[in-house]
């Protein structure tokens, strides 16, 4: 039985960095932050559970993380101080 795809987001409001765990996780595994206007900030590869993404260079607001294991897609939102 496969594992079911699990994303959680911490801390949230997050400041420099946002860290994303991942239960599922595969080899083929992309973490895609997108801003409000749909646009793709930040684009990351991953093969591990917990995957640190350096936001400080993105002004503060909402924003939505998509992760794709290449069998499954989560979304979650999180807030940059």
């Amino acid at each position: 039985m496969k594992p079911e795809l699990t994303l959680n987001l911490f801390p949230n409001p997050a400041g420099n960095q946002l860290n994303v765990w991942i239960k599922g996780v595969e080899k083929k595994t992309v973490i895609k932050v997108y801003d409000l206007m749909g646009q793709i900030v930040v684009r990351q590869g991953s093969n591990t559970t917990l995957t640190q993404l350096n936001i400080s260079k993105l002004p503060a607001g909402f924003y939505l993380v998509n992760v794709n294991n290449g069998k499954e897609n989560r979304s979650a939102t999180f807030v940059k101080n």
